[in-house]
């Protein structure tokens, strides 16, 4: 969810279907998943605390990512794991009292799962791309392009609806397929916004959307039996999304002071997206714990730092122990001694089925682990295993470090295409900013003498533009000097030409170099300066205005997506900044429902301090319009229970 003031009725132009033309704004983009109906009568789901399991109709699962019923109760489909296992689909059958697995994939993750009351089911597919999904409905591949993401999906009248969201051109298309004639009818196609939950009401699919033009979440009715405007209309704008009481879709609209507007963010962002703990307890083999448990950690103990809550710390420390036990859980089944203390990824292997001991996910997964055992969310035992384990990893790193350069290489050998090559400069100060966190926690000096070497080797590389920005590029200038096949540097890419006017660093890698410059310096001062920290800051208003091309080279997506790990520099109750400006009208992460690096930001620039309240106002679909339902004004101490209705699996 983005951040969202003013309800406003946008000026929207597309197409819809063959028929009719409907006026729509010219670039909505990101956002949400779903809490989904629970029907009087339906399978049990519960979270059981004596054992750390979810329970699913007397089934125990470690890992429970999201559950959907099927209207009438007799169906539900879900997607779990086990410890150190990749979530999978299942379908509960209450008549027959049987759990089949649909998925059986490892590498592939479902989202979006769906079931009528029939036990038909669909669900998307995505692998390393966050922007494209194949689309499965009764075990059958129904994708219509491999360049589109499908979301939104629900099943209205036999039939699937669902949504396929082109990042190229940045528009949507709305489809119906039907599963019995196998054909699938275009509803709607170039809107140009990302679409959420979707849900089936009488004759309509209630649809969520962002309107980035207004700033705001919005509700739209799609009709799919009408036709011209009548097909796709404004339901509900402003702050506005789909809830559910008893079974019936609710549309949920929020106003008030924008402080408690932060706060409400994280909190939603945690439960629609994770709040079943897909990742904390799986394996890192598409990068999905390193790049989305992690970033998922960091939103949760800056949140609970901000609001002192028992329940965010339990959750905390409960993802940090499952964390942990897949270590052991890989050990038991390989024998590696290393895999009792370093996580494995195949995402960016040569032929992403080789495992890999990469430093960078492992540093990622290290420090928010590390920070939240430094800030006492995790002690005794579990404190004492995990410091062991970090300072395993430390160790099994030595062999990579060049002390020539201070800095690390990739392990030579290994199935990576820059083998034995100096690691971008952005992996190694995320393996600094876990040593940092290591420091803190042990105290020992060889930590941040590591650290300190890895600073001097940085800023040497740093530079300062005449209007004060501090850039760098992406790569130590090791690599952009080059090697032939004669230096021995690397088996898979023998030979590397010197590069010329290298570029500078893209702004979403660039998000954890600018986060080390600041951590080390708060820590331990010297090496940076203050002007070149200040520098960072200056670059960071230049993104945020703009001016993204002559700060640092957008290799994603042009410029537009803003890693909320820049939020590092934001001041709690920032108001009206570049960076809170930019980052509240960014698609980030608009692709995947299950990436979540959102929250971390939005907890930031809450300011405990401030206080206000929100005015919550909930409506049920009611002769094609909105009817009142209850409205309530609420200040930050039960905002966490406001969002907790939206969230997607029980609560631990």
């Amino acid at each position: 969810m983005q951040h969202i003031l003013k309800a406003r009725l946008p000026l929207w132009l597309i197409r819809c279907g063959r028929k009719g033309i409907l006026r729509f704004p010219a670039a909505l983009l990101a956002l949400c998943l779903a809490v989904l109906p629970v029907p009087a009568g339906a399978v049990s789901v519960s979270y059981d605390a004596a054992s750390g399991a979810y329970m699913v109709a007397g089934r125990a699962c470690a890992n429970l990512f999201e559950c959907s019923p099927s209207p009438n109760g007799d169906y539900l489909i879900y997607v779990a794991s086990q410890i150190n296992q990749e979530p999978e689909a299942w379908l509960y059958d209450r008549a027959a009292d049987e759990h089949r697995q649909l998925t059986d994939n490892g590498y592939f993750i479902e989202s979006q799962a769906r079931t009528d009351d029939g036990g038909n089911w669909a669900l998307a597919l995505t692998q390393t791309s966050n922007s494209r999904s194949r689309l499965l409905c009764g075990g059958e591949d129904i994708t219509k392009s491999d360049k589109l993401l499908s979301r939104s999906l629900c099943f209205w009248k036999g039939r699937l609806f669902y949504a396929a969201w082109d990042q190229a051109a940045g528009t949507t298309g709305l489809f119906l397929y039907d599963p019995e004639s196998k054909k699938t009818e275009l509803l709607a196609e170039g809107l140009p916004f990302s679409t959420g939950l979707s849900a089936a009401a009488g004759d309509a699919v209630l649809l969520e959307a962002y309107d980035p033009a207004g700033n705001a979440n919005v509700v739209l009715s799609v009709r799919p039996e009408a036709e011209g405007e009548e097909r796709v209309k404004l339901l509900s704008g402003g702050d506005s999304f789909l809830t559910f009481s008893g079974g019936e879709p609710q549309v949920l609209r929020v106003s008030g002071d924008e402080n408690m507007k932060y706060l409400f963010n994280a909190y939603y962002w945690l439960n629609r997206y994770q709040s079943g703990e897909p990742w904390s307890g799986s394996p890192d083999s598409a990068g999905r714990v390193s790049w989305n448990e992690a970033p998922r950690l960091w939103g949760l103990l800056e949140l609970w730092e901000k609001t002192g809550s028992e329940a965010l710390r339990a959750e905390i420390s409960s993802a940090v122990r499952r964390m942990i036990s897949t270590r052991e859980a890989a050990y038991q089944e390989s024998g590696r001694e290393e895999d009792r203390f370093l996580f494995v990824t195949k995402k960016y292997s040569l032929d992403r089925q080789t495992e890999l001991r990469l430093m960078v996910n492992n540093a990622e997964l290290y420090m928010p682990m590390l920070r939240a055992a430094n800030a006492g969310c995790l002690e005794g035992e579990d404190r004492r295993t995990l410091l062991a384990m970090a300072e395993e990893a430390f160790s099994y790193y030595e062999e990579d470090w060049d002390p020539l350069l201070g800095c690390y290489r990739f392990r030579k050998g290994e199935a990576y295409a820059f083998d034995g090559v100096v690691l971008p400069f952005n992996q190694q100060n995320a393996f600094g900013l876990c040593l940092i966190e290591l420091w803190k926690a042990t105290g020992k000096t060889v930590y941040r003498d590591r650290c300190t070497a890895l600073a001097r080797a940085f800023e040497k590389e740093l530079e300062t533009t005449e209007d004060g920005r501090t850039v760098w590029r992406y790569w130590p200038q090791a690599f952009y000097n080059g090697w032939t096949e004669a230096d021995g540097v690397s088996q898979n890419t023998p030979i590397q030409p010197p590069t010329a006017s290298p570029p500078y660093e893209d702004s979403s890698h660039a998000s954890l170099n600018a986060e080390f410059i600041l951590e080390y310096f708060r820590a331990f001062g010297g090496v940076f300066s203050r002007s070149q920290v200040e520098g960072v800051r200056r670059t960071l208003d230049a993104i945020c205005t703009g001016g993204v091309s002559t700060v640092l080279e957008p290799v994603d997506t042009k410029g537009e997506f803003l890693n909320s790990r820049w939020a590092r520099y934001a001041a709690a109750g920032e108001r009206g900044t570049p960076f809170a400006r930019r980052f509240l009208t960014t698609d980030s992460f608009a692709s995947v429902e299950y990436d979540s690096q959102i929250p971390f930001a939005f907890a930031r620039l809450y300011d405990p301090k401030e206080g206000g309240s929100l005015r919550a106002s909930f409506f049920r679909l009611a002769d094609g319009g909105l009817r009142p339902v209850e409205t309530m004004t609420i200040g930050a101490g039960r905002i966490s229970s406001l969002a907790a209705r939206l969230r997607m699996v029980p609560s631990p």
